[in-house]
């Protein structure tokens, strides 16, 4: 009986995300558990459901219903579009963290979620994750994508919100949707978005080898990066470098940006001034929470800062 050859040569080491092995394999090291939908959520009474966006299966989405909402009710939610962190490279909308963590939001705010999945690298290098992020947008915004966004939505209080990776694509698509001009955003959350540059700024390390990884693993995950020469000054990954596109061009009215103690807080901090400098006409707002990791909402999102930034995210998508 033949066994199985363990793969042994690696191709690229992407610890904590992934191992690369010359193979074609890709073994991820965390990111991959998942959860059913659940119709209705015991804790919240929210409802859930997977939907394809595209036939292939290429993007999908898991979308929340606030608990109690009638088929021939005639009531309209806010439409918040999520998008999902994990480096670009793990987690999906399915994964536990968000589904436990998108219940309670949408529980508290009564906001109906398209919480999408994207493709991931290194299997599908980026711009693969902002052009599937384009295209769930566009599938909101479409008139017959969903019963409960026909029913129930409000596509006048439209919103993206995401975490990490998910926050960067956000900025990305506010920026597509601001050169696109049909496509009206009422708001954009960004939680400890990844941006990063070449230079350090605040107390970013200076030690050339951890920023010189940091590039690295940038440019694997996104090629044209490379090409370009810019590294990690491309404006997916710095729209605050010289010669990225300028964000007086983001296309919605408001934005929040969510910082905390963790590896891209000047990054963020930078946007925030950036952006309210750009001569953009929208407001903008910046919420610090000092003392937590990265993402530390989504690993204890029981803990009084984590509810005190959710009271904050409520507030934003209730009041337009």
């Amino acid at each position: 009986m033949a066994t199985a050859v363990e793969d042994v040569d690696v191709d690229y080491d992407f610890t904590p995300f992934f191992i690369k092995y010359k193979s074609g394999t890709v073994k991820r090291l965390m990111g991959t558990a998942i959860t059913p939908p659940t119709d209705p959520d015991p804790l919240t009474g929210v409802v859930s459901k997977d939907v394809l966006i595209t036939p292939d299966s290429t993007v999908s989405a898991r979308l929340y219903l606030p608990a109690n909402v009638f088929p021939d009710s005639d009531q309209r939610f806010p439409i918040v579009v999520y998008f999902h962190g994990g480096a670009f490279c793990i987690e999906t909308s399915s994964s536990p963290f968000y589904h436990r963590y998108l219940n309670t939001l949408v529980s508290r705010s009564n906001i109906i979620v398209v919480s999408v999945t994207y493709r991931l690298a290194p299997e599908h290098p980026l711009p693969a994750a902002y052009t599937d992020s384009w295209t769930a947008l566009q599938w909101t915004l479409a008139s017959n994508s969903d019963p409960w966004i026909e029913s129930h939505g409000d596509l006048n209080r439209l919103f993206l919100a995401g975490d990490s990776a998910g926050a960067n694509i956000c900025q990305w698509v506010g920026m597509k949707a601001g050169e696109d001009k049909k496509v009206r955003i009422e708001g954009i959350v960004l939680v400890h978005a990844y941006f990063w540059g070449k230079d350090p700024i605040g107390d970013e390390s200076t030690e050339a080898w951890f920023r010189t990884k940091m590039e690295r693993d940038w440019c694997y995950i996104s090629p044209e990066s490379e090409k370009s020469g810019k590294g990690v000054d491309h404006p997916s990954i710095n729209p605050t470098a010289e010669d990225a596109p300028c964000l007086k061009g983001l296309g919605c009215r408001k934005v929040i940006v969510c910082v905390t103690d963790d590896l891209f807080k000047h990054r963020n901090l930078l946007y925030y001034q950036k952006l309210k400098a750009s001569g953009w006409d929208g407001e903008v707002e910046l919420v610090t929470t000092e003392g937590e990791r990265h993402v530390f909402h989504l690993l204890d999102p029981t803990c009084d800062k984590a509810v005190q930034k959710m009271d904050r995210l409520v507030h934003f998508f209730n009041s337009s």
